[in-house]
Parts: structure tokens; sequence; C-alpha cells
């Protein structure tokens, strides 16, 4: 296992994380979504790294009956985020952060909500503070 390679993929799935409950209301927002789509990052970015499913069930605390049910039910909400590299799925923060940076002339809220329609705008609104926080964007 690449250690490195490893971290490349973990990082943004938990800065994505961190950037979504800094901004949210804890008493309002859905943890089971954010929990859910954490966990399937990190179960992908697992696998690319050639990490078996058992190994990686073991680590969850879960049979592999239970894992597979689980990593189905997730699949099935998240799958199709593929990315430009087409190997991994990039965050809602990769995707946030590339579609202002390949966007021309800047991006309005409008836009931002257009491009998005899926993601809840807090959520999004979330993100936005994040990359501005973090003077990722301008």
């Amino acid at each position: 296992m690449n250690f490195a390679n490893l971290m490349d993929r973990t990082v943004p799935v938990v800065a994505e994380l961190f950037a979504t409950l800094a901004s949210q209301d804890p008493l309002r927002m859905s943890f089971a979504d954010i929990a859910g789509k954490t966990l399937y990052d990190i179960v992908e970015a697992l696998r690319a790294d050639g990490i078996s499913q058992e190994a990686i069930a073991a680590s969850l605390g879960l049979t592999m009956n239970g894992f597979r049910a689980k990593l189905k039910k997730l699949e099935d909400l998240y799958q199709g985020a593929e990315g430009a590299e087409g190997s991994r799925p990039k965050t809602l923060l990769e995707r946030v952060y590339g579609h202002i940076a390949d966007t021309a002339g800047g991006v309005t809220w409008a836009g931002l909500t257009r491009a998005f329609p899926t993601v809840r705008e807090d959520t999004l609104r979330g993100i936005v503070h994040f990359l501005t926080r973090y003077e990722l964007l301008g």
C-alpha cells in the first residue's frame, strides 16, 4: 500500500467533511448523508490501493455480508461522480472547486446552484465557505 497515495485520496474526503460540518447547524444537518458519503469515498480509496474487502470490512467491524450490503446501498446513492481521471470518484469539494476554476469570468451563486442541482444549498454554501476561508478561492 502506498501511504502517500492513500493520503492524497482521503485528505480531500476529510476536508469536505470538515467544510460541511463547519458551515452547518448540527441540530438540522443530516449526519447520515455526510457519514455515508465519507465512508463510500474512503472505501473506494482503500480499494484503489489494493486493500482487500475482507480487510476493509474487518477494520469497520462489519461481517462480509454486512459490508457488501452497506457498500451496495452507498454505491446506489453515490456512484456516478467519476472525475476527469476516470479512476476515482471526485469529492464534491473537488468538483465545486473544479467547476469554479474552469468557468471563465467567474461564477454566480445562481450558476453554481444550477451546476449542482442535486446538492443541498447549505452543503454547497459550506463548501464555498471552506474554499474561500482557506484562500483556495478569492
